[in-house]
């Protein structure tokens, strides 16, 4: 009898834990491709509106609180390119 329960429960177990596996992988995959979704492309200008260097960044053009900066020591405020290829639109900080 005790052999019969265990031969029932063991399968179930190995099954559900299967599936808790199953389900963390994806969660941390799915996390990830959200993150790297919300990657933009930025730029830093330089001499002038025209002379742009390209970075990706975590940045929205939507406004809010805080303008998308470089994490250099220097920070440098990020752009985005207007339809005449100037680098004049602010970015904003992604916030959570």
């Amino acid at each position: 009898m005790k052999n019969l329960k265990l031969q029932t429960v063991l399968p179930i177990a190995a099954f559900l834990l299967a599936g808790i596996g199953a389900f963390a992988t994806q969660q941390t995959k799915s996390n990830e491709s959200i993150k790297d979704a919300a990657l933009i492309d930025g730029f830093i200008r330089h001499s002038s509106s025209t002379d742009c260097e390209e970075i990706k960044v975590d940045c929205t053009p939507v406004s809010t609180d805080q303008l998308c900066m470089t994490e250099e020591a220097t920070p440098q405020q990020v752009w985005q390119k207007n339809g005449v290829g100037q680098c004049v639109l602010e970015l904003y900080k992604l916030t959570n």
